[in-house]
């Protein structure tokens, strides 16, 4: 997110055009939908699968379209 937050006079003019692209169509992008399963452990016995619980680590300009289209939501 430093990074972003560092780049965001760059790369702000065609994120919106991205997002804008998307919400005229009606489509999500595709690399938005990437994310990465970890494990974690909730409680009880750590070698048991069933403590543990799948979280998904999604990607952060996947976490700015979500917030746009939630406050135009």
């Amino acid at each position: 997110m430093k990074v972003l937050k560092i780049s965001a006079p760059f790369i702000c003019s065609p994120l919106c055009r991205v997002i804008n692209t998307s919400l005229n169509l009606g489509v999500s992008p595709t690399r938005l939908k990437y994310s990465i399963k970890t494990p974690l452990h909730k409680k009880g016995d750590k070698n048991k699968v069933t403590n543990y619980r799948p979280i998904s680590l999604l990607t952060s300009f996947s976490k700015i379209f979500e917030t746009v289209i939630y406050i135009i939501d």
